[in-house]
């Protein structure tokens, strides 16, 4: 890939005062560095590489120390940081391992050199075109930084054919402002996509000044990859631990039987693994 394809670290334009308009710009430099890097589909890597920087959060996101500081890292070296931001997510979160899985299994299936230059490629690409400041502290609350990317990732055929028809966000605005989730009540949306209704609704909670963390989250859809990053969005969107993310047709299925059966069972796992290296530990102290 030429260097002139990625946008310079030195010389960036202001980014866009819009959320969404910036979280567009982003997704289409993502895209194109995509296809140009690694002409195939895989939308999970580049979605995957995107969502790990997301949940990064620098001090000084829209420094150019830091954004040169992300440009000086090798391939290895960021694959590296891939993981290790993965493995720390699901260890404060392992109920959330099934619906991050789709994102995270490239990683430890020895990628090709190719593939680990490309997805360099596309961080490059987003650090450069604003990507840390957008998704820094509570701004990443206003918009759905992975939705338009999966969006532009996906052939319009693969769209058509999962149904997927997404809630624009100012519709999914207004709805929530008329029907506003209260406190330690139940939220359920059946057709989630990357979780748009999820952040208007939270969103409308904190402008009545309630905590979206006391809600139970229930949500789903037919497209695996679309509900992995609706599980990245509500750690960014501060939904709290009561989600409930299941893969499926919701309209036939019953998802929310499935995913309730999956959390309980990683937490379970998860739990009996760390008591077994707690255990470990004992036998072994000198």
């Amino acid at each position: 890939m030429k260097n002139e394809d990625i946008p310079s670290a030195k010389h960036h334009a202001a980014w866009p005062r819009d959320a969404r308009q910036h979280a567009l710009r982003i997704a289409e430099a993502v895209e194109r560095t995509w296809s140009h890097a690694y002409a195939s589909d895989h939308a999970h890597i580049p979605v995957s590489t995107v969502a790990v920087l997301c949940l990064l959060q620098p001090p000084e996101p829209d420094s150019l120390s830091t954004r040169e500081l992300f440009n000086s890292v090798s391939s290895a070296e960021f694959a590296h940081t891939c993981r290790a931001t993965w493995r720390a997510v699901i260890t404060a979160q392992p109920d959330l391992i099934p619906n991050l899985y789709p994102m995270l299994a490239w990683l430890w299936n020895n990628p090709e050199n190719t593939v680990v230059d490309a997805v360099k490629a596309v961080a490059d690409t987003a650090v450069n075109t604003g990507l840390l400041t957008l998704s820094h502290g509570d701004r990443n609350h206003q918009v759905d930084l992975l939705g338009p990317l999966l969006a532009l990732l996906r052939s319009d055929s693969a769209r058509t054919g999962r149904g997927q028809i997404y809630t624009p966000a100012c519709v999914a605005e207004f709805m929530a402002a008329l029907v506003t989730p209260e406190e330690n009540s139940s939220f359920c949306e059946p057709a989630a996509g990357t979780g748009e209704m999820l952040r208007a609704a939270a969103e409308a909670m904190r402008h009545n000044g309630k905590d979206p963390r006391t809600v139970t989250w229930v949500a789903g859809d037919i497209d695996e990859l679309a509900v992995a990053c609706l599980a990245v969005n509500s750690l960014l969107w501060n939904l709290g631990p009561n989600t409930i993310f299941g893969v499926g047709n919701t309209l036939t299925e019953d998802w929310v039987t499935r995913a309730v059966r999956q959390r309980n069972e990683c937490t379970t796992i998860a739990q009996d693994i760390i008591q077994a290296q707690i255990a470990l530990a004992a036998l072994t102290y000198p």
